[in-house]
């Protein structure tokens, strides 16, 4: 048997996804695809407080966009560890700025958020595209910028002239060049010579993770490099990095030690801890388990081995080489295939065999999954039918990946997954002018450091033996979600302190970085105030219970004041209820009399209703307003202030609301102590005072919400004021409500 091709020793594999899409026939198409409501519910819930503080500036960005207000373009650079939520963010942004940016459209599925990753993987992960791809970018990037031309730049145009964000996943992997491409593609694509043509840019990645093999550091983002007239990643970006660990939350100290290892220098101790997990790690690992090597030529003997320990026929597939002729675009077939050293990634000999392990090596499909790096196994090897004895005439290999979302489209459907037909692929060698066809697969038992990075895994063989690179270790042992799942073959022969350890310049070269910081949305802080309370209109709290139960804003409050409840009378408390807090509402049938039509039909329709939660701490009185034909409750404190939360629907005539209204202030404030009524109006007073708004002035009150609190850019949730206090307030953004919350600070003086 013929020997499997390897590297040098000490040298990782290409990445081939500069490389164009195999078929590059293929028509231009980008995905655009959202997920449902229900589908990103969970993960908005789940995001994080640095998560939180990133989505709330670019839903906050893309709302003024909406209202038509001035918003500049942002430039975020968003870092982290592995497993620290990166691509949980992206996919909640993705969600929330594509609903929003569709009302400024003409049509609603025009694409104004678009997701790309460097790799085929990481873009299928994110339901993304390839830049290369998005952007018509090929291998050759010539200075200065080649510019595209109309046939081509037409149908980009049509697709892209209503961007507004792009998302760059696996930025460690774009060098300056690419970065510089990128921003004129974008400068012609919407004739704007703003940086990346007034597009606004979230990059995502790891820039402790490793690099593209044989990338030169002057072509490392954070690097100076004076051939570009502008650095459009040092000028421009600032950064916010992740540091809570989302996947491996139930194993906290594993955790640590991942966080540890991602930025320690070898001139840096390992602590004992760290030291004393990893050694519990020195454990044998099952065969099927995936491998991790540094070199390709580990790789190699590992896959080699296995092979033969399948015991099945072990067959070889040779390339086909042909040799074109420039003149006549004649090809002749070449009697023996080019060596591997010019062969440009392609085997010049695939040994394979059914139920081998394997890896596909190029993009031939990203949106159907079939991308480089994806792995799966051999179902079936199929021979010509003229030529069944032959072992060189190989027509198709079947494989079954192990991700059952991948080859939907172009595989078969099995009781295992799908079964997909990988055909051999054509491709014009670099050096030596020849054109190969050879199946785009490897064997795939092991593989480098390198062809890890960005995969998840239950399991994970690691062997640090000859590691020569800074992040290889990491990268590698970063790849479980627990410390169960890692397995290190080493026998107590590795020094981890030599082999585990990072770029210090990367450290260096992020702590320099222009850092990102919103802050708004920290609402914990007491401050200066004496109670606080939040407004907030839930559109149905049966439903979006669950969101308020996990965000720490609104638990913070000393009380939480709602409408639009949608409870009826015989809905029981327990269904909403929040641990320590205390929960009372009053529903739209128990408000209305049937003193006139209007409340009459009121009474009998659904929605509407108004409730109060208070923290069971808190000696804090609630009533409800009965049958006053206004939805309302009173809140009243040990100093006596009362805080009215009111609701009024939009078929409300005006002046019968104002008159029930009075009446409702003359029986609560006899003794002019301090109040606050507050709630929604349904009546939009941000450029206009309105009649609600004219008669509580007259009555002494004053409004004090100044800013849009709904997603439309109108203010109808007023917070009046009247009496001895001084009363601040602060818009809550949301995502699961048309509402904002507004935050509301009293103080008291001399009650």
């Amino acid at each position: 048997m013929k020997s499997l091709n390897t590297a040098d020793d000490g040298l990782a594999e290409d990445i081939s996804d500069l490389r164009p899409e195999y078929k590059p026939e293929i028509t231009y198409t980008i995905q655009g695809r959202n997920a449902s409501k229900e589908e990103i519910l969970p993960v908005l819930r789940s995001l994080n407080s640095k998560q939180s503080e990133v989505f709330y500036f670019v839903r906050d960005w893309c709302l003024k966009k909406l209202q038509g207000q001035n918003a500049d373009p942002f430039h975020i650079f968003i870092t982290g560890g592995a497993g620290t939520g990166k691509s949980h963010l992206i996919k909640a942004i993705k969600y929330e700025a594509s609903r929003i940016l569709a009302k400024v459209c003409e049509e609603p599925d025009q694409l104004t958020v678009l997701l790309t990753a460097f790799t085929g993987t990481a873009a299928f992960n994110i339901q993304g595209c390839t830049v290369h791809h998005a952007f018509r970018i090929t291998r050759g990037l010539p200075l200065p910028y080649e510019s595209l031309k109309e046939q081509t730049l037409s149908p980009l145009r049509a697709k892209l002239e209503n961007l507004q964000i792009l998302v760059i996943d696996e930025v460690s992997m774009i060098y300056k060049r690419l970065l510089y491409y990128i921003h004129e593609r974008l400068v012609q694509i919407k004739r704007n010579k703003s940086p990346f043509g007034g597009v606004s840019v979230l990059a995502v990645g790891d820039f402790f993770q490793l690099p593209p093999v044989k990338q030169s550091k002057n072509e490392r983002l954070y690097n100076v490099n004076t051939s570009y007239p502008i650095d459009y990643w040092n000028d421009f970006f600032s950064v916010v990095e992740l540091d809570e660990i989302m996947r491996q939350k139930e194993d906290l100290e594993f955790a640590k030690v991942l966080n540890m290892m991602r930025t320690r220098t070898d001139d840096e101790p390992i602590s004992d801890t760290a030291l004393k997990m990893l050694r519990e790690c020195e454990r044998e690992g099952k065969s099927e388990d995936l491998h991790v090597f540094s070199t390709n030529k580990e790789v190699d003997l590992h896959n080699q081995d296995m092979l033969k320990y399948l015991q099945n026929e072990i067959i070889e597939i040779p390339a086909k080489d042909f040799k074109k002729d420039k003149a006549s675009g004649k090809i002749t077939p070449l009697s023996v295939p080019i060596s591997k050293s010019d062969s440009d990634g392609l085997p010049t000999i695939l040994l394979m065999s059914e139920d081998a392990r394997v890896m596909l090596t190029r993009n031939i499909d990203v949106q159907d999954g079939l991308v480089n790096g994806i792995m799966g196994t051999v179902h079936q090897i199929k021979k010509t039918n003229y030529a069944e004895k032959s072992k060189s005439e190989i027509s198709a290999v079947v494989v079954r990946f192990d991700n059952k979302r991948v080859g939907r489209s172009a595989g078969k459907l099995s009781e295992k997954g799908n079964l997909v037909t990988i055909e051999r692929i054509e491709e014009e060698l670099r050096k030596s002018g020849t054109t190969r066809f050879q199946f785009p697969l490897k064997l795939a038992w092991a593989c480098t450091a390198h062809k890890v990075q960005g995969m998840t895994l239950d399991r994970v063989v690691v062997d640090l033996k000859k590691v020569f690179s800074p992040g290889q270790a990491y990268v590698a042992l970063s790849r479980v979600t627990s410390k169960g799942g890692l397995h290190l073959k080493s026998n107590g022969t590795v020094p981890f302190e030599k082999k585990i350890f990072a770029d210090k310049e990367v450290g260096d070269k992020i702590k320099s970085m222009k850092t990102f910081s919103e802050g708004n949305l920290d609402v914990s802080s007491r401050d200066l105030s004496d109670f606080r309370v939040i407004l907030f209109n839930v559109q149905r709290l049966l439903y979006n219970i669950k969101q308020m139960k996990t965000d720490q804003r609104f638990l913070s409050a000393d009380a939480i004041m709602l409408t639009e409840t949608w409870l009826t009378p015989d809905d029981t408390c327990d269904a909403v209820h929040i641990e320590s807090l205390r929960f009372s509402h009053q529903s739209r049938y128990d408000s209305y009399t049937n003193s006139s039509d209007v409340t009459s039909k009121f009474k009998e329709s659904a929605g509407g209703g108004v409730g109060i939660y208070v923290k069971e701490t808190c000696h804090l009185e609630t009533k409800t307003l009965h049958h006053t034909d206004i939805e309302g409750m009173v809140l009243k404190t040990e100093d006596k202030l009362q805080i009215i939360v009111v609701y009024r629907p939009q078929a409300y005539p005006i002046p019968l609301f104002v008159e029930r209204l009075s009446d409702i202030i003359s029986i609560l404030n006899k003794n002019n102590e301090p109040c606050i009524i507050l709630g929604d109006f349904n009546e939009n007073i941000l450029q206009n005072n309105g009649k609600i708004h004219s008669f509580m002035t007259s009555r002494n009150f004053r409004q004090v919400v100044t800013s849009a609190t709904t997603e439309n850019g109108t203010l109808i949730d007023h917070v009046y004021v009247t009496g001895n206090i001084d009363v601040t307030t602060k818009i809550i953004p949301t995502y699961y409500s048309d509402h904002e919350a507004v935050l509301v600070c009293v103080k008291f003086q001399n009650v």
